[in-house]
């Protein structure tokens, strides 16, 4: 996307590599656009929130642009508050924008408040590419080889004891087991107590909640007691992240993500913001799970398909290995009887070089997943339930998703 400021006629411009900042003074007051982003939208729009009420009334940004591009085409335009936001949706137009690493903060202002504006979720330029530079030397390719291990046991100790025919609650689970793993890999010995896993987990479930209850349009009473709740739960989540990182620093293994922050020689709290930015960041991972288990459990022929293929790849390897998973290349025939999409939702990003950085990792938590579980495990759906999509932070059921499971 690309974002502009509103402007009067003759204002001097100039170019920056993903966002052109056309007008920033503040006495100017912004004219109203001659014509908004939606012809749904009204004409008399607020000229200081843009489309903001659209995107809400959408049910987020995502719903809002998959509307928008069906009835204006591959490239629109909509205002976030005075900035016009350029959109392109299709695939082959970003070519021209595969340079690009900076991104608008703009579109993100949601997340401030409980990331920190140290984060690096709102950085740019030259700063946000070394902070970059160095997250990935733990959080890509090769390097997640000694996260295996890990994962593969949380995976297992969390169903291992599961009744044959116990109703499961999807959601409920992939966030436990998320929360875990995510813990514990990224920020380290701290939470390799249950007890801080649990505080942090209930903190961040009640974070999570205000946001998407803000994303939904509420606006917040500043002097309420849910509101002062909510500030008081993130504020607990960061002193979780702080005793995490200090125990890092005081000895534990260089390559987590928390002694990367550590040694990147910023402050405390900027590496503290980070660290809210990536458990934040992961709570799609626990989307992505819950789907994941959802489709396999109402396609449950595909279940063996996966176990076959995972006991070629482990049988070649011998044993699973990040080198094992990778060889079960993507197969596109799968797909053939799906119809085309052009405004399919691509996970990560992929208009420029800033792709999530978590990329990786949550590719391998949910291969381990599936190479762990669908070799000795079966997923039956529970009839008659109606599962309905509901976006927000992140798309997820409306209501908990009930698998059992039986033993191969």
């Amino acid at each position: 996307m690309e974002i502009t400021e509103r402007h009067d006629e003759g204002d001097n411009d100039e170019d920056d590599e993903d966002a052109d900042e056309l007008d920033n003074d503040p006495r100017k007051k912004p004219r109203a656009p001659t014509r908004t982003a939606s012809s749904e939208a009204p004409v008399n729009m607020d000229i200081l929130e843009g489309n903001v009420g659209d995107i809400v009334q959408a049910g987020g940004l995502q719903n809002f642009l998959i509307s928008l591009h069906k009835g204006t085409g591959p490239i629109a335009s909509f205002w976030i508050g005075t900035k016009l936001v350029v959109s392109i949706g299709k695939a082959d137009l970003f070519k021209t924008q595969s340079h690009v690493f900076d991104k608008p903060a703009e579109l993100f202002m949601l997340y401030r408040d409980v990331m920190g504006a140290g984060s690096i979720f709102f950085a740019n330029g030259a700063e946000a590419r070394k902070r970059r530079k160095l997250i990935d030397e733990v959080l890509r390719g090769k390097s997640l080889d000694r996260f295996l291990g890990s994962i593969e046991k949380a995976m297992i100790m969390h169903l291992k004891d599961t009744p044959d025919d116990e109703h499961v609650p999807v959601y409920k689970y992939m966030y436990a087991l998320c929360m875990k793993i995510s813990t514990r890999l990224l920020f380290g010995e701290y939470f390799f107590n249950d007890m801080e896993v649990l505080k942090f987990s209930r903190n961040f479930e009640l974070c999570i909640k205000e946001l998407e209850e803000i994303a939904n349009g509420v606006v917040l009473d500043s002097n309420s007691p849910r509101t002062k709740k909510y500030e008081e739960a993130a504020k607990e989540m960061r002193m979780l992240l702080t005793k995490a990182l200090q125990k890092c620093k005081a000895g534990g293994d260089k390559a987590l993500l928390a002694n990367v922050l550590n040694d990147a020689s910023v402050p405390e709290e900027q590496a503290v913001d980070d660290c809210v930015t990536f458990a934040i960041k992961g709570y799609s991972l626990v989307s992505a799970m819950t789907w994941m288990l959802y489709f396999l459990a109402t396609h449950p022929e595909l279940q063996d398909s996966i176990a076959n293929e995972v006991k070629e790849a482990v049988d070649k390897t011998k044993g699973l290995s990040c080198q094992a998973l990778l060889s079960m290349k993507f197969d596109a025939s799968r797909f053939e009887d799906a119809p085309e999409d052009p405004l399919a939702f691509c996970p990560f990003g992929f208009a420029g070089k800033r792709q999530c950085p978590g990329q990786d990792l949550s590719i391998l938590v949910m291969g381990v997943f599936l190479a762990t579980l669908c070799p000795v495990l079966k997923f039956h759906f529970v009839p008659d339930q109606v599962i309905t999509p509901m976006s927000a932070l992140i798309t997820r059921p409306q209501d908990e998703v009930w698998v059992t499971i039986k033993r191969r």
